[in-house]
C-alpha cells in the first residue's frame, strides 16, 4: 500500500497564551501526560500512512533537536528546519522549499485532529486544484470565522463574528507545492493572504471531516489534554 507522502508540521510559534509555560519550552514540545505532545502528533501521522515529515521551527529550536535526538530522528523519518525569522505559514514554507514534495500536508504542531488523512488525499477535485483542506462543522462559528463550501469546493471565507452553526478551518491542508508561487511577500499567512484569492479562483476544496480535535493554545485545553489525549490513543505508544 503506498504512503500518504510528506507532512510538514509547523513548530515555530510562542504560544503566549500559555504564559509562563512556554517561556522555556515550545508549545509543542510540553508534556502531555509524561511525553512531548509532538510526541503524540508523529505518532499519529505516521499510522496515517505519512512518509516523511519535516518540522519548520523558530523559537528555542535547539530543544526540538534535542528531542530528535532523542528519539533518534524517528528512524529518520523526521528532518527539522529552523527558520531564522518569523515570516508566517508562508514564510516558513519558503523556508523549507528544498525539501517539499510536489504534494505536502500542512499542519499546526499545537492542535490534534485525528481524522482519515487518506480521505483528504482522496477527495476529487478538478484541476487546476492547488488545496485541500480538512473542515470541521462546530455548532458556534463565531470565534473561527467559517468556510462557504458547494459540491466540495470552497466558495469563501468568512471573518470571525456572527454567531451560527457551520463549517470552520480545521487546520489541515494538502498542498501542491506550486502554492509557493503565490507568495509575494514576507510576512505571508496561507490562511489569511493567499486562501480568500485562491478560493475565489476555484482553486480550494473541502472535505467535511470528523474526528477528535483539541488545540493545545490555551491553559484550560491544555489541561484537557492531559486526559483526553493519551485517551485517544489508548496507551499504545511506543
Amino acid at each position: 500500500m503506498p504512503g500518504l507522502g510528506q507532512a510538514v508540521v509547523l513548530v515555530g510559534g510562542k504560544g503566549t497564551r500559555l504564559g509562563e509555560l512556554t517561556q522555556q519550552t515550545p508549545k509543542p514540545l510540553l508534556p502531555v501526560a509524561g511525553r512531548p505532545f509532538i510526541d503524540y502528533l508523529l505518532h499519529w501521522l505516521f499510522d496515517e500512512g505519512v512518509d516523511s515529515v519535516v518540522l519548520s521551527a523558530g523559537y528555542l529550536s535547539e530543544q526540538f533537536e534535542q528531542a530528535l535526538n532523542a528519539t533518534e530522528g524517528y528512524g529518520g523519518r523526521v528532518r527539522l528546519v529552523t527558520e531564522p525569522e518569523p515570516a508566517g505559514t508562508g514564510g516558513a514554507l519558503r523556508h523549507v522549499e528544498p525539501l517539499l514534495a510536489d504534494q505536502f500536508f500542512l499542519l499546526n504542531g499545537d492542535s490534534l485532529f485525528k481524522v482519515r488523512l487518506s480521505e483528504l488525499a482522496g477527495l476529487n477535485a478538478d484541476e487546476p486544484w492547488i488545496g485541500k483542506l480538512a473542515l470541521r462543522w462546530v455548532p458556534d462559528v463565531a470565534r473561527y470565522g467559517s468556510v462557504v463550501l458547494k459540491n466540495r469546493q470552497i466558495e469563501s471565507f468568512t471573518e470571525k463574528g456572527a454567531r451560527a452553526p457551520g463549517l470552520i478551518n480545521g487546520g489541515i491542508y494538502l498542498l501542491k507545492r506550486e502554492i509557493l508561487r503565490e507568495i509575494n511577500q514576507l510576512p505571508c499567512s496561507i490562511e489569511t493572504d493567499l486562501f480568500a484569492p485562491l478560493a475565489a479562483q476555484g482553486r480550494l476544496w473541502g472535505l467535511e471531516m470528523d474526528g477528535y480535535f483539541l488545540d493545545i493554545g490555551v491553559p484550560e485545553d491544555y489541561q484537557r489534554a492531559q486526559s483526553e489525549i493519551p485517551a485517544q490513543f489508548g496507551g499504545n505508544l511506543a
